[in-house]
């Protein structure tokens, strides 16, 4: 009769460890990789302020469902005619 290989007591207690480690990590991983990114919202720089007087010759909106882009301006001064982006 030919014999039948069962696994031994020392191969099945080396599994178990094995198993629970690699689930703690399957458990773990989708935890470590969810990191929030820091918000890097741009900062308002005084000196890059422009102050001007004109008419505003132009209003160009951006398009419906698009309302977070920037606004174009034409502005006439007196001695030009500027782009401003809002």
């Amino acid at each position: 009769m030919a014999e039948v290989n069962k696994p031994d007591r020392s191969s099945l207690s080396c599994r178990i460890p094995f198993r629970r480690a690699f689930l703690a990590f399957l458990c773990a991983a989708p935890l470590l990789a969810q990191k929030t990114p820091e918000p890097s919202l741009p900062k308002y720089d005084l000196r890059t302020e422009s102050k001007m007087k004109g008419t505003v010759e132009e209003v160009k909106l951006p398009p419906k469902g698009r309302e977070k882009e920037t606004t174009h301006l034409l502005l006439k001064t007196e001695t030009d005619t500027v782009d401003v982006y809002l």
